[in-house]
């Protein structure tokens, strides 16, 4: 089970059987895990299977999986500049947004629904920031 703080707005949306399943591929997986599964069009039909969850919610799913997993990162000065950027990048994608949708816009969109994506995206703003005006 997962004890660190992230964005599980996404997975409260989905029925409650394919909740336990987002729930159970969370604490199982890597990010990295979660995207060759998305790029790959991996679907993991044992586990649908098991869980009576039809194979349409998978789309869904994994979304909300990927977006937890990635806001489980904490901003800390042990990320580099090229992987914040990767993970801001990989977050704004998975919550529906353009890459030339404007940070600010992002953060005032989702402030109200998704509490935690809020506070995880202007924690890394405020890091990239620092690590930009660092000599």
């Amino acid at each position: 089970m997962l004890v660190h703080d992230y964005e599980d707005q996404l997975i409260r949306q989905l029925p409650p059987n394919a909740q336990r399943v987002a729930e159970l591929l969370l604490s199982r997986l890597s990010l990295s895990e979660l995207l060759t599964m998305r790029d790959n069009g991996d679907v993991d039909v044992f586990l649908l299977n098991q869980h009576n969850v039809s194979q349409a919610l998978w789309p869904d799913i994994l979304r909300a999986i990927i977006l937890a997993r990635i806001t489980y990162f904490n901003p800390s000065p042990l990320l580099n500049q090229e992987k914040i950027l990767l993970l801001v990048k990989l977050a704004v994608e998975t919550a529906g947004f353009s890459l030339s949708t404007p940070l600010p816009q992002i953060v005032a969109e989702v402030k109200e629904d998704y509490p935690r994506l809020t506070t995880w995206l202007v924690q890394m703003a405020q890091l990239l920031s620092k690590l930009k005006s660092a000599p």
